[in-house]
């Protein structure tokens, strides 16, 4: 097999070193992922439309997006390639792109959240917080993009660069839990003001809030263990703690979340249809 033409820390000749059991294990869980994320975007799409709702949905959109790219990466593990062949350099750029997508979903996901932190500081400050959002959006977006067209450039001028893409990805990720906590602080400092549905929403929102921030985490150590410690990882630990926990961790999360809003949702629109109905009833009575 040929030297890998870039000589940076995280460019591999192969996946030969990886655990079959581990790509079965990727490959089994994105597609029960995906299935389960195209069953929750068909019942949000039943439901009556508003703001709240259409985050959900792109949310669910960018999973679908991101199970279906890491699937196909997964599936392509099974197999070797050289780093710079035709598949190596698909490989990397899925690899990328799942990234890219899962950061869009729990952007898309802290945005249901940060709704509540909008109803209570009213219409300015939703325009000014989606603003907000909107531009740190398109910067990680574009960085990331960046990442992933660099992946087709095997020239050494590009080394460092792809050297330090993953880490951009990594710290991307960790910045929009690190915002999201410091907005949701704000959030549970203003429901402690208020009684019923909204102080109640403190407790989930933290425990939420504590199971995203996990995943970033353990990304990060993983990606500098070997900076830290002198050593190289294990791969099938690196591909498990890098992979397959960070990827999977937050999207059981955001879809236990989803599916509880999605039962919430319907509840009250069917009690809304029921009191309609039963109005208008009354008035023809009348």
């Amino acid at each position: 097999m040929k030297e890998c033409p870039v000589q940076v820390r995280h460019c591999d000749t192969g996946t030969a070193r990886t655990s079959s059991s581990i790509i079965f294990i990727g490959c089994f869980l994105m597609a029960c992922v995906l299935t389960l994320s195209i069953f929750i975007m068909a019942k949000f799409k039943n439901l009556k439309k508003d703001e709240l709702i259409e985050k959900h949905f792109l949310a669910t959109s960018y999973i679908i997006l991101f199970a279906t790219t890491r699937l196909i990466w997964w599936c392509m593990n099974i197999t070797t390639y050289e780093a710079y062949s035709a598949a190596g350099i698909i490989n990397k750029m899925l690899n990328r792109c799942a990234m890219l997508f899962l950061y869009l979903a729990q952007s898309y996901y802290s945005r249901t959240w940060l709704s509540l932190f909008i109803i209570l500081n009213g219409q300015r400050w939703n325009s000014q917080l989606n603003f907000v959002l909107s531009i740190i959006d398109v910067i990680i977006s574009i960085l990331l993009t960046v990442t992933i067209i660099c992946c087709a450039i095997p020239q050494e001028e590009t080394a460092n660069f792809q050297d330090y893409a993953a880490e951009i990805i990594t710290i991307a990720s960790l910045l929009t839990i690190i915002l999201f906590i410091i907005i949701g602080a704000i959030i549970i400092r203003k429901v402690g003001q208020f009684y019923g549905p909204c102080s109640r929403q403190k407790r989930p929102f933290i425990v939420f809030t504590f199971l995203l921030i996990l995943p970033s985490i353990l990304r990060v150590l993983t990606l500098f263990y070997d900076a830290m410690t002198g050593e190289k990882m294990n791969s099938n630990f690196f591909m498990m703690f890098f992979y397959l926990v960070p990827d999977i961790f937050p999207v059981i999360v955001i879809s236990a979340d989803q599916l509880k809003q999605f039962l919430e949702k319907q509840k009250k629109q069917e009690e809304e249809y029921l009191l309609e109905t039963t109005t208008k009833e009354f008035e023809w009575f009348v």
